[in-house]
């Protein structure tokens, strides 16, 4: 072997010889993966919510989403919910209830009901309460609807029930928007005021940590969650609050020598890889 190739053939051995530090690169991958946005339809989600591209880890454990082709959607104790509309600043979001989406007969009878420690309603709702299995009225009601082999009716505010609820088998709650409702009372109680009011849906606050992502982001991080808990990711690392305070799994790898030549933290390839880059494109080698 030349003399002049020996310092070189000493580098690449001990290259090999190192064990790559596989946390660094996760470190930098979960910063990267979470500051992608959930895309469906026409609207870009971010924190708390997470699906498709971003993992588990990007978002809080009850804001998963799936996207149906239109609009995205997540599940709440029982229901499903089409997301209409969303404001990351005021930690607010307009929802639509999946099932009464195209029509007030829905398959099974599920009442709404919030998942409380993260969820509340805003000032603006009311209810609407449909009832199924119902009694013909001698004349019929603008308030009643038919569905197969069964009759209901629906109330809000003060347009009230024709027919003793207690005849009717089951009823179920659906929140809207209080605007609805008036629209409702005002036109007569049509079928197509109902249809309109429950796809326009109703308003809902999240609380998700939401102080700690406000400051996470500000610190130039991006929010996530794990082992139960928020955590911040940033380009260094991880915080449980910003990332001013960030710290690595790996950071015996990052402030010293070994940090340069067993792992690229920059590009997250295998230290040979990147060496070889290096050499063959007359690059230099910083150590600095």
């Amino acid at each position: 072997m030349h003399l002049h190739l020996f310092p070189v053939f000493l580098i690449l051995l001990f290259m090999f010889m190192v064990p790559v530090p596989r946390v660094v690169c996760e470190d930098k991958q979960q910063f990267v993966s979470c500051g992608a946005q959930y895309e469906c339809g026409n609207m870009n989600i971010s924190y708390p919510f997470w699906g498709g591209s971003r993992p588990p880890y990007c978002g809080h454990p009850g804001f998963e989403l799936t996207c149906n082709g239109e609009a995205p959607v997540f599940t709440m104790k029982e229901a499903s919910y089409r997301i209409l509309d969303i404001n990351n600043s005021s930690h607010t979001l307009t929802v639509a209830r999946a099932d009464y989406w195209d029509s007030y007969c829905p398959p099974t009878y599920v009442n709404t009901t919030l998942n409380e420690s993260i969820f509340s309603y805003n000032a603006t709702y009311t209810d609407v309460t449909l009832y199924y299995d119902c009694p013909q009225l001698t004349i019929a009601p603008s308030n009643q609807f038919n569905c197969t082999n069964i009759i209901g009716y629906y109330t809000t505010l003060d347009f009230n029930l024709g027919v003793s609820i207690g005849s009717c088998s089951v009823y179920v709650t659906v929140p809207i928007f209080k605007s609805a409702a008036t629209a409702i009372v005002s036109g007569g109680g049509t079928l197509t005021l109902l249809t309109e009011a429950l796809k326009g849906g109703f308003g809902l606050e999240w609380n998700a940590s939401n102080s700690l992502c406000t400051e996470c982001v500000e610190s130039g991080g991006q929010c996530g969650y794990t082992s139960n808990q928020f955590t911040c990711y940033c380009r260094n690392g991880y915080s449980p609050s910003t990332c001013q305070n960030a710290k690595s799994a790996s950071g015996m790898y990052r402030n010293n020598f070994i940090r340069y030549i067993a792992f690229d933290s920059q590009t997250c390839m295998p230290p040979i890889i990147t060496f070889l880059i290096i050499v063959f494109s007359g690059g230099t080698l910083d150590l600095g």
